[in-house]
């Protein structure tokens, strides 16, 4: 939450001030903490998982599907195919012996729309546009 705090704030500044550099420190810092939340072992998304059962998995694999569509970047698909393979291999329980955390959930799902919404409204600036 800290992370996407860091991209809302430089967002903030760049609505308030139209300097470029701010819409680019509030894009890097939205799509370093996307990165930062797919569910891999050296990542922090990867202690998530773990709490969750299939259902939570596939809630957070469809959100990181619809927000690759909104956004139209490719880590939120990355994203996406790192939470539903738990599911593919047979490592997540489905019978319900697995707590399943409806908040932690929601509250992950609604960090990635922040961020996705960030990297959504923020202009490309600079040559990579």
């Amino acid at each position: 939450m800290f992370g996407a705090f860091s991209a809302i704030l430089c967002a903030w500044v760049w609505w308030t001030t139209r300097e470029p550099v701010w819409a680019a420190l509030a894009r890097t810092a939205a799509w370093f903490n996307v990165v930062n939340l797919i569910p891999v072992s050296i990542l922090d998304g990867a202690g998530v998982l773990p709490v969750l059962n299939a259902g939570g998995c596939i809630v957070i694999g469809t959100a990181g599907l619809a927000l690759w569509q909104f956004s139209s970047d490719g880590v939120f698909l990355l994203l996406a195919a790192f939470a539903i393979l738990p599911i593919l291999r047979g490592s997540q329980k489905q019978d319900g012996s697995q707590k399943h955390s409806y908040g932690l959930t929601a509250g992950f799902a609604t960090v990635l729309t922040a961020l996705a919404t960030i990297l959504w409204l923020m202009p490309k600036v600079g040559k990579w546009q």
